[in-house]
């Protein structure tokens, strides 16, 4: 990987350690609108990190965070099985930038928290292998 690639998974694995903190804090309303904060640029980081990837290491251009997690996916990066929590992870990230509702918050908090972290770490360790 090059220097841009290193670059962007470093800022994306950064990010992830910010969000992790932020769940590890007490919940409290502010707490929880700080997780979905940090969620959503860590989610921004990520699907980028994978699009500089996929175009550097395997030559495949995409533009859209849909289509780069599609990617992924079909080469590998993302594991069978893991998919779907990605694409849900994009769904939430869409939402919780427009989310006004409590209960909804508090169900995306709830994915953040307890579905979509691990995935995100065991991408990161891929990534950083090289796979």
């Amino acid at each position: 990987m090059n220097d841009k690639g290193k670059l962007a998974l470093k800022k994306f694995s950064q990010a992830f350690e910010r969000l992790q903190e932020a769940v590890a804090e007490p919940p409290s309303p502010l707490q929880a609108d700080a997780v979905l904060q940090r969620f959503e640029f860590t989610f921004e980081l990520l699907w980028k990190a994978l699009r500089i990837y996929l175009a550097e290491m395997e030559g495949i251009e995409v533009s859209s965070p849909k289509g780069t997690l599609k990617a992924a996916f079909r080469e590998g990066l993302i594991q069978s099985g893991e998919e779907q929590v990605f694409l849900k992870m994009l769904e939430d990230r869409n939402a919780s930038t427009h989310v006004y509702d409590q209960r909804e918050a508090g169900e995306i908090y709830a994915r953040i928290r307890n579905v979509h972290l691990a995935p995100m770490k065991a991408l990161i360790a891929r990534l950083e292998k090289g796979r």
